[in-house]
């Protein structure tokens, strides 16, 4: 009887009975939970070759990579499909990645760049025998400057 079978063998008694009927899609939730490592390889191959369409949720990243072809990825609270394998998945979120941090890294620059001539400009209007228009300009470009770093801050 079911009822005397631990955990993992009611899991695979299940997945057995979903493997065996005629469903054309199958959802499973953590499948690999509770399920020992031959257990899980078995699991594997069956769901590799089902015909139907699988929807599985699941945190087991080598699990994943055997079987899906395609994924439905949860990031920064918004649901994107992606159409290719984990591994594929990985690669374009690390050029991705890669190429935020250099934005990051050229914004960063750009700003340490203003936050230079600010000083310089500081440092001139301290100083003496500037003319009324001289500072005039200068304190016009300093403006001008703080209003380009909050928006950099802002982006």
């Amino acid at each position: 009887p079911v009822r005397v079978l631990s955990g993992g063998e009611r899991v695979k008694v299940e997945l057995a009975r979903l493997l065996l009927s005629e469903s054309n899609l199958l959802i499973l939730d953590e499948p690999t939970n509770h399920l020992d490592v031959f257990a899980l390889e078995a699991l594997e191959k069956l769901l590799s070759e089902y015909a139907g369409t699988l929807l599985m949720v699941s945190h087991d990243r080598r699990f994943v990579s055997g079987i899906a072809q395609r994924l439905l990825v949860i990031e920064g609270g918004t649901l994107a499909a992606f159409e290719g394998t984990l591994a594929d998945y990985e690669a374009k979120r690390a050029i991705r990645d890669e190429q935020a941090e250099r934005a990051r890294q050229q914004v960063e620059l750009g700003a340490d760049t203003l936050r230079m001539r600010m000083a310089a400009i500081d440092a001139r209007l301290n100083g003496k025998g500037l003319s009324a228009d001289q500072r005039e300009e200068l304190e016009r470009e300093y403006f001008d400057i703080a209003r380009r770093l909050r928006a950099l801050k802002a982006q």
